[in-house]
């Protein structure tokens, strides 16, 4: 019996013994200041164990790892670098850079998680995705936001062991520093509030301004579901899903404008140099600096 066939009949008698999973979840948004302007999006989710990529793809039909398929993942779509490596390799060194774990990345014994959207019929846009790192006995390490605009231009923002609390919450207020919304300030403040995956997964990433005042509150919320979930009755539920959220942030944006709230071109005078930390494919070297946090 192939390796294949022999993952397929595993996976079809204990899909179970995958910690990969599929999350259903309702997306909101809600701006209060200038304007107040809200909508919500049902949509679904990937949370991949890294090191489980490779087996799902032998697993299910339907997925693939890094070439086309009904739904795929590429490791060139996150954590953004001129480079072909894994994408666990590449979050290692991050995770090594940022003093998060201090063995050689070869050592490690723990495992990564990502929830984020996969490609389907080859085109996804992530706003932003979360990586969940933990040790060998599960224990939480740290949380990465991936956040992504528009330009193709992405930012990770980290939440070390120091933002949890014992409610296994990562809890962390940053200086944005990075143009992600053409309604928002480049001088604004992230809080994410992220509470351990499990079976249900909540999420919030709001936008403060200077004044912390709350501009925007977006939230996520689902079920989980096993990752066997992930077949052609899920596309059907979700059609067209990664396409429906670009195409749902430039109507969203239309909105915005139509209702006059500020709008801030991405050259403004205070853009560019405040800008710090941002990713882009045309860099082989990325220096993760710290920014400015607040509690």
């Amino acid at each position: 019996m192939s390796l294949k066939t022999s993952i397929k009949s595993t996976f079809g008698k204990c899909g179970h013994n995958f910690t990969s999973k599929v999350y259903r979840c309702q997306i909101m948004h809600q701006r209060r200041l200038p304007a107040s302007y809200a909508f919500r999006h049902r949509v679904f989710m990937l949370y991949l164990n890294l090191d489980e990529i490779d087996l799902l793809a032998a697993a299910l039909p339907l997925f693939s790892r890094n070439r086309f398929n009904l739904f795929s993942f590429y490791d060139s779509d996150h954590l953004l670098a001129n480079s072909d490596a894994p994408l666990k390799d590449r979050m290692l060194h991050y995770l090594l850079a940022q003093q998060v774990i201090s063995a050689p990345t070869s050592e490690f014994d723990g495992s990564i998680f990502l929830l984020t959207y996969p490609r389907i019929l080859g085109y996804v846009f992530n706003p932003v995705s979360f990586y969940f790192v933990f040790d060998k006995q599960h224990s939480p390490l740290a949380a990465v936001a991936e956040v992504g605009n528009t330009f193709g231009e992405m930012k990770m923002y980290l939440l070390g062991g120091d933002s949890l609390s014992s409610e296994n919450i990562f809890n962390l207020l940053v200086a944005k520093h990075f143009y992600v919304s053409p309604f928002s300030r480049v001088a604004d403040y992230f809080q994410f509030i992220l509470a351990l995956p499990q079976g249900e997964i909540n999420l919030s990433v709001n936008t403060l301004n200077e004044g912390n005042e709350t501009l925007l509150v977006t939230n996520v919320k689902g079920q989980s579901a096993p990752i066997a979930n992930l077949n052609l009755s899920l596309f059907l539920q979700y059609p067209l899903l990664t396409l429906k959220v670009i195409t749902a942030i430039h109507l969203h944006a239309l909105m915005l404008w139509l209702k006059q709230v500020p709008f801030f071109a991405k050259l403004d005078s205070d853009s560019p140099q405040m800008q710090i930390d941002v990713l882009n494919r045309s860099e082989k070297e990325h220096k993760h600096v710290e920014v400015e946090s607040r509690v």
